[in-house]
């Protein structure tokens, strides 16, 4: 599994990229925690949606373009809650991280993104 580190104005995050369709459909659903700086990166494909039902642990969702601009940010998405999130037009990328740690994170900031 590759890995990709983000860094936003005042936050970072070390994630994995989940590439395979393994990897998304279980994302962080076997996470009892997410420590400050972790989470996980999703490429968005087409009208694919998003569900919080098999979560143990509240999220945020960051929505990013493809110049690499936060689009939108989804706040404290709540642990076994069964509608779904759909992406914004214009997300390429949704990262998952622990509810709060995208606290500083808003619509326009820019994230520097390396993968290894």
């Amino acid at each position: 599994m590759r890995y990709a580190l983000l860094k936003f104005f005042r936050t970072s995050f070390v994630v994995p990229f989940a590439e395979t369709d393994d990897e998304r459909s279980v994302g962080m659903s076997q996470h009892e925690s997410a420590p400050e700086g972790t989470g996980m990166l999703f490429r968005v494909r087409g009208r694919n949606s998003f569900t919080m039902q098999p979560m143990k642990i509240n999220l945020d969702m960051v929505w990013i373009n493809s110049n690499g601009v936060v689009i939108k940010v989804n706040r404290n998405l709540l642990a076994g809650r069964v509608d779904l999130v759909k992406p914004p037009p214009g997300a390429r990328l949704m990262l998952e991280v622990g509810a709060g740690q995208a606290a500083s994170i808003k619509a326009g900031s820019l994230v520097q993104m390396r993968m290894s």
